[in-house]
C-alpha cells in the first residue's frame, strides 16, 4: 500500500509495538501523525472484532452491535469458503501516551474492516 502512494508514510512514527500474540490472535501499533496519535490493531477476524464498538464506511461511524459484527463475520466465512483468507484490521485515536499502553488497551480497536488476500491453492475448503 505504501508502495503504491510514495508519501503514505510521511509524518508518521512507531511509537510503540505489541508484536502478534498467537493466543490473543492480534498484535498492535501505537503510531504518532500529523493528526494525533492511532492505535492500529491487525488480527484474526474473530479476535478483532469482539473488540469493535464501532464502524466507518467511508466517512460515517456508526454502533457496532452483536448482529453487526456477526454479519461480517458471516462475510469473512464466505470467503474462507471461496478458498481467501482474511484479516481485521481496525483503528482508533489514541491520547495519553507518555507511556506505552498496556496489552489490553491495544485491543480496543474502534471500528475494522476485514481485507481478503488471495489464498493458497490448498486452502479452500472441501
Amino acid at each position: 500500500m505504501i508502495a503504491g502512494v510514495p508519501d503514505a508514510a510521511s509524518g508518521w512514527t512507531l511509537a510503540y509495538r505489541h508484536a502478534f500474540d498467537f493466543s490473543r490472535r492480534l498484535g498492535s501499533v501505537l503510531a504518532n501523525g500529523p493528526e494525533g496519535d492511532v492505535l492500529v490493531v491487525k488480527g484474526a477476524p474473530e479476535a478483532v472484532v469482539a473488540q469493535c464498538v464501532s464502524s466507518r464506511l467511508r466517512d460515517t461511524i456508526a454502533a457496532m452491535e452483536a448482529p453487526d459484527r456477526a454479519a461480517v463475520l458471516a462475510r469473512v466465512q464466505g470467503l474462507a469458503e471461496q478458498g481467501l483468507r482474511a484479516i481485521a484490521i481496525a483503528s482508533r485515536p489514541c491520547s495519553n501516551t507518555s507511556e506505552a499502553p498496556p496489552p489490553s488497551t491495544l485491543a480496543t480497536p474502534m471500528w475494522q474492516s476485514p481485507a481478503a488476500s488471495t489464498s493458497r491453492p490448498w486452502a479452500a475448503s472441501g
